[in-house]
This record gives C-alpha cells, sequence and structure tokens, in this order.
C-alpha cells in the first residue's frame, strides 16, 4: 500500500511511503529477507533507473552523494543522504522513526533522511540543512515532508532525563511524553524554513495498523524487525 505527500505534486519530485495495508504490490515484503528486493521492485515501478539504500545507525551523519561518487560507491553509513542528480533514488526504512524528505525545488536537490528520536536530539536535521544551504540552497525554498510515525501518545520517555536534552522539556506532556512531531517542526522553523512548506503526516504508526511498528511489536510480542519503506528522487 501507498501513501503518497501532497506538497509535491507539481514538482518533478516523487516520494513514496510503502507499508504492509492491503498491498497494491502484492509481491511487496516488509521483513528483513524480502525488503531490499521490495524496495528495489517500489523504485523501478516509480521510474527509476538508481537505487541507493544507506544503512542506518540512528546517527546525526549527514552524507553528500556527489554525483561522480555514484558507480562504484561504498556503502553509504548514515542516517541523511542528500542527492542533486535526476533518477537517483534514496530508499529510507522505518518502524516509529521519522522519515522525512526535504527537497529544494531550485536547486534540484533532496535530502532523505531516517530520524529516530536519538538522531532528532543530535540534531540531524540541523545539520541536513545546513549542509543544503552550504551548497547553494535557501531555506525559504526547501519543501519538508515528514512522515507517518510515532504519535505524542505513543512516544513515552521514562528516563527523559537521560534521553532529551532540556531544551525540549517544554515539549513533554505529563507523564512523561514528547512531542516528536512538533520538535522536528520547530528546529525546521529555527532554520528559517516556511512554515507553508512545511507538511507533516498526523498519522502515528504505533496507532495505524497498516503500518510497521517497534513499539506496538514490542508490546503484543510481534515481528520487531517488520519495516516501512521510504523512496524519493527527482524524476526527469
Amino acid at each position: 500500500m501507498l501513501y503518497q505527500p501532497t506538497i509535491f505534486i507539481s514538482h518533478p519530485f516523487k516520494t513514496q511511503i510503502f507499508f504492509p495495508g492491503v498491498s497494491e504490490e502484492g509481491s511487496l515484503k516488509f521483513e528483513p529477507n524480502y525488503l531490499k528486493n521490495s524496495i528495489e521492485i517500489g523504485s523501478k515501478k516509480m521510474g527509476f533507473g538508481q537505487l541507493v539504500i544507506p544503512n542506518l545507525t540512528h546517527s546525526s551523519h549527514v552524507h553528500y552523494l556527489e554525483t561522480n561518487l555514484l558507480k562504484g560507491a561504498s556503502p553509504i553509513v548514515a542516517d541523511s543522504v542528500i542527492v542533486d542528480t535526476p533518477l537517483v533514488a534514496v530508499a529510507i526504512t522505518h518502524a516509529d522513526c521519522q522519515s522525512t524528505v526535504i527537497y529544494d525545488p531550485h536547486q534540484k536537490r533532496f535530502a532523505a533522511i531516517h530520524a529516530g528520536w536519538r538522531g532528532l536530539f543530535k540534531n540531524i536535521y540541523s545539520n541536513t540543512i545546513d549542509k543544503m544551504l552550504s551548497l547553494g540552497s535557501r531555506a525559504e525554498d526547501l519543501l519538508v515532508f515528514l512522515g507517518p510515525s510515532l504519535g505524542l501518545e505513543h512516544s513515552a520517555f521514562e528516563n527523559f532525563k537521560d534521553e532529551v536534552p532540556k531544551e525540549y522539556y517544554a515539549n513533554m506532556m505529563p507523564p512523561y511524553h514528547f512531542d516528536l512531531k512538533a520538535i522536528a517542526k520547530k528546529q525546521f522553523l529555527s532554520w528559517g524554513l516556511l512554515d507553508q512548506n512545511i507538511e507533516i503526516s498526523p498519522i502515528c504508526t504505533a496507532e495505524n495498523l497498516n503500518f510497521c511498528s517497534y513499539r506496538r511489536s514490542k508490546k503484543q510480542n510481534g515481528s520487531l524487525s517488520a519495516r516501512n519503506f521510504t523512496v524519493c528522487g527527482i524524476l526527469l
């Protein structure tokens, strides 16, 4: 099953989130043994000729994929990948974590970002935007889509004093829940991105049974390795 943002509709930029649901793509699987093949199938159906699947480590590391390094490149270990080459897709796997895409329609450049709470609090968004600006993008031009991810009701941090920076305590709801989507938006706006250029999905992956959810599966003794995936890139 597919979920698509509306913010990129008028642009040659395509983003699709694949999740189990009642899948239109009967061959797609969301477990590790099948995931890579399913991502490749999804990418080809979207029209991309080359696919990058970074190794995600819940870091704040940003990798700029330069055109001349595309062929024969070593595996990318990063949770944010910036690309400005058409027909090259980036796939991000996720279950509760934020899968976010930032697109510059003027420079024809995008960033595909995996932001778990660790990456969020380590400023992966700030690092990504800073890099995009250094490459010539302007904050007011950037379009952002933050996909289905963990919502406030399920974002409990019992050890928040050790895990959450004090600057975000204002975003805490009793007893120890944090609005991770609001924190992300706060970071976007602090860099000068425009509110009307930010689209945040209201879907909570832990509540919506169509999506893979780590926290829900952990409570129900289900699969902890199943993942949704997002594929994005610039089409000609």
